[in-house]
């Protein structure tokens, strides 16, 4: 633009840079041709973009479902599945919603298989007082201790396997009292208005046996 008065400088420039220029039409015109084809392709990537992040979520909570499914029975793989696919491919059975579940010690570690599950779980069947756990900044399962008040080692197995049920070996998991959580924008999605935070550096194989036992 700067050179549009200066044809031979115009030229030298063009040719220079390696740029396409249709001298049919003005410096103008070509400038403006350049700038539409920038705000479409800046459009695109912005696009792009949202749909790479969709993808990236889509492909984790897959990934978290598909570790899960080694710790399901018959019934709650036929209910995973049943989420999964469209419901004209599906029957699915009149019955009551039901919870994966670990039993430790004395205690129950309730956890969802699906947005809806998790939904459910934490805040339609889960008491006030009950522990939440869920990995921190990740994909993974709404995962529920029906104790109020557990020991440390309760407390230990617990971030394990909420740890090990997101396909991690190690990593932070947030805890809190189901009382200090409220519902995030969208199905399954939460918001802690209090936590603590949990660091996991590894998960001892007798957390995996548990799990698969139970």
């Amino acid at each position: 633009m700067t050179l549009s008065y200066d044809e031979k400088s115009l030229k030298e420039y063009i040719n220079k840079s390696n740029i396409a220029y249709d001298e049919t039409i003005s410096c103008i015109e070509n400038a403006n041709k350049y700038f539409k084809k920038y705000k479409k392709g800046k459009k695109k990537i912005i696009e792009n973009t949202k749909q790479i992040s969709i993808a990236e979520e889509e492909y984790n909570d897959l990934v978290m479902k598909l570790n899960m499914c080694e710790y399901l029975n018959d019934d709650e793989l036929y209910d995973l599945m049943s989420s999964l696919k469209p419901s004209k491919e599906i029957k699915k059975k009149n019955k009551k919603e039901t919870f994966p579940s670990i039993k430790i010690g004395n205690n129950i570690l309730y956890f969802g298989k699906n947005a809806n599950q998790n939904n459910e779980l934490t805040f339609k069947f889960a008491k006030k007082d009950w522990i939440f756990f869920h990995i921190k900044d990740y994909h993974g399962p709404h995962v529920v201790l029906n104790c109020p008040n557990p020991d440390n080692k309760t407390l230990d197995i617990a971030s394990k396997i909420a740890l090990a049920l997101s396909n991690k070996t190690a990593g932070d998991i947030n805890m809190a009292k189901i009382d200090d959580i409220k519902r995030g924008e969208n199905l399954g999605q939460v918001i802690l208005k209090k936590y603590t935070t949990i660091a996991i550096k590894n998960i001892e194989q007798e957390i995996y046996d548990l799990m698969k036992n139970n």
